[in-house]
């Protein structure tokens, strides 16, 4: 895999010592290529859950030896359409 594109959208700060969570999904999955979706959120003390970032990832399947985008292996297709 090659990241191809990122695009990170900070929304707030976070501090150390903050409790993240981050959530990942996978979305535009295609025969040579799919986006990765976070989502980063931290809760404050008065229970109020805060976004910090959003990113997104473009992903492609390429093969270093030839130099070419390839076709994503069918085992891991699988994988990340669970």
């Amino acid at each position: 895999m090659i990241m191809a594109d990122v695009m990170i959208a900070y929304k707030n700060e976070s501090y150390y010592g903050d409790m993240l969570e981050i959530e990942l999904f996978v979305n535009e999955i295609n025969s040579k290529s799919f986006d990765l979706f976070y989502s980063i959120k931290t809760e404050r003390a008065n229970g109020i859950q805060l976004l910090i970032a959003m990113a997104k990832t473009g992903m492609v399947c390429y093969d270093y030896e030839i130099h070419k985008i390839v076709q994503i292996p069918h085992s891991f297709l699988e994988i990340i359409n669970q």
